[in-house]
This record gives C-alpha cells, structure tokens and sequence, in this order.
C-alpha cells in the first residue's frame, strides 16, 4: 500500500517537472541607445518637468489679458482706447495675412565654456515635448501645448487656433536647434556641425525676410551675434572671446541685412531672447525698420528665457492685446502693436 501511494506521488511529481521546466528569466538586453543619446534622454526629461510647472503660470483671462475678441467690448466701455485696440486689430490681421500664422524658434549654439556641454540640443527637445503634450483641463487659455508633429519635417509643429476673423487658422510653429550634440570638444571637429551651423544661418536669414515671428534664444555674444556654431575665438582660458565678437558683429551683420531685404508691408514680430539683448541691438533694429520687438534687458538665465518664449507665444495665440505680452513680469522690455 505505501509503496502504490509513494510510486503515485513520484508520478505526479514527474510530471510537474516536465510540464513546467523551471523558469528562467530572459538577460536584458542592452540599451541600443548611445551613452551620448541616454544622457540627451535624461536631461530632456528633466527640463520638461519644469516647463510643466511653468505652463501652469500661463493661465489667461481675457478681459484682464485684453483679448482681441474681448476689446470692442473694452473700448465700449472706456477700458481700451480707440487707437490701441485698432493698432492690435491691425497687427494681428497682418500677422495672418495669408490664412496662417508662422512662428520659427531659433536655438543658437548654446554653448557654457569654459564648460564642454552644450544645452540648445536639450532645449530644443524638451519644447517640442511640451509642445506636444495633451492639453490641460480646464485650459484656461493655455495654448502652448496640443500641437502636432508634422509627417514629413519633425521640427513642425501644427495646430489650429481661431484667427482675428474668429474663423480658424493654422499656426506653424519650426524649432530650429543649432548643435548636433551636447559635447562641445566633439562638434567643432565634426563637419556635420560646420554644414548645421551654416544651414542654420540660411533659415535665420529666411525667416527674418519671410516669416511673421521669429524668435532667436541663445547667446548674444557681446553683441556679435546671434551666433548658430562654436564659438569661433576663444581666449587662453579657454572662455569665449568676447571681445573679438564685439568687433567682427557677423552675426549682427546677418541679421541686419535680412531685415533691411524684409517687405516693410509685412508685419514682423522678433523677440531677442539672449543676454542684454535690448543694449546690444535695439537701435540697430529699429534703424532697420523693426517695429514689434522683444528684448531682455540684462544678462539672462534658463528659469527666465524660456518662460518668457512661451508665454509670448501663449499670448499671441490668444490675440492678446496686452502691450506686455506676457514679458514684463520677466527682465523683457516688449514694443509690439506699433
């Protein structure tokens, strides 16, 4: 008897065993990523975050932030003034003259040498993800968010927003980095980074004649730029040469030839997000014909310039008629609706 029980349990037990071979958990398999690529990845990542958090600051109310469809309203009733709500009406009309409106977003070569890392790569990607995002709910006016990615061209971004017609109108928003990669010492002995920087001076010039806002965020070099490259000069100490950018002004130079070929018909806004902006090129602008300008009015850090980028942008895609638009409460000197 014991021995049927024990030769039966022995069976069952055979059978366990070649029924369910003993698990064996799969290696993981190595990141196909770079080192280069995973650090891009954690660093994206992490200023997304803050431009999150920044977002939620963006809320608008649209009598307070003097919306255009709120301003005959406000002129009604003596809030606005006759001339200023036409100026504002004018400005936007122009600025969706062709049905559209286009906005090109330019990352200079944000290099911090003495420093071998080079940030415009990370800036560039953590704003077409929160460009990208869901929108919040409520929105509360909040439009820098809910674009989509073009199927063709990755650095487009497309959303609809109603035009000061009230009808819809597609916004085109390019973002347009400068490095092709975080390491400084790596991109100036690439020639892919010498082909980006040029091309990257092409579009500039394009927008600034074509375009109906352009912003530029990077360096201003000691007035020498904007500056799409590594920095050409640098001193023994390994820091940028300011001193011989203030001279040469190439980048300046560029600029100011693009604005002078621009159809003074054509209305533009340009905002100069790089440090001093408004004492290194406010009065070149304006002799050049620059009437809607956005300028920093010291030296400048991330907390303060790509807040101010996107809540200039949050502003004009709600046609806000606030002269500030959004800037003022950040070191930007605004002149819009001119």
């Amino acid at each position: 008897m014991n021995f049927i029980i024990y030769f039966s349990i022995g069976l069952i037990l055979s059978a366990n065993i070649w029924a369910s071979p003993p698990q064996v958990q799969p290696t993981p398999k190595p990141s196909s990523l770079s080192p280069a690529e995973i650090q891009l990845n954690q660093e994206v990542s992490k200023l997304v975050n803050q431009m999150q958090v920044w977002q939620k600051q963006f809320e608008l109310d649209p009598e307070k932030n003097r919306f255009l469809s709120h301003c005959q309203e406000l002129e009604k009733n003596q809030k606005i003034n006759s001339k200023e709500y036409k100026a504002c009406k004018k400005f936007y009309e122009n600025l969706f003259s062709d049905g559209k409106l286009e906005i090109n977003l330019f990352f200079g070569y944000r290099d911090t040498r003495p420093s071998n890392y080079v940030l415009d790569l990370v800036e560039k990607n953590s704003l077409v993800k929160t460009l990208t995002a869901t929108c919040p709910r409520p929105q509360n006016y909040i439009e820098t968010c809910g674009f989509r990615r073009d199927k063709d061209d990755a650095d487009k971004l497309i959303k609809s927003v109603k035009g000061p017609d009230g009808n819809p109108k597609e916004v085109i928003f390019r973002l347009n980095n400068s490095s092709i990669s975080l390491n400084d010492d790596y991109n100036r002995k690439s020639d892919y980074q010498k082909s980006r920087t040029e091309k990257m001076k092409e579009l500039f010039k394009d927008a600034l004649e074509n375009s109906d806002v352009v912003y530029y965020f990077g360096h201003s070099r000691n007035g020498g730029g904007p500056d799409f490259g590594p920095a050409q000069k640098l001193t023994a100490e390994n820091h940028v040469d300011y001193d011989w950018y203030k001279q040469t002004k190439m980048g300046k130079k560029l600029m100011l030839e693009a604005l002078k070929n621009r159809d003074p018909n054509k209305t533009l806004l340009l905002g100069m997000f790089s440090c001093s902006s408004e004492l290194h090129f406010s009065n070149s602008f304006a002799a050049a014909g620059a009437k809607n300008t956005i300028f920093s009015t010291k030296t400048m850090y991330d907390g303060e310039l790509i807040p101010g980028i996107m809540n200039s942008v949050n502003f004009i895609m709600n046609l806000s008629c606030d002269k500030s638009l959004g800037v003022t409460q950040l070191p930007f000197h605004a002149k819009v609706f001119n």
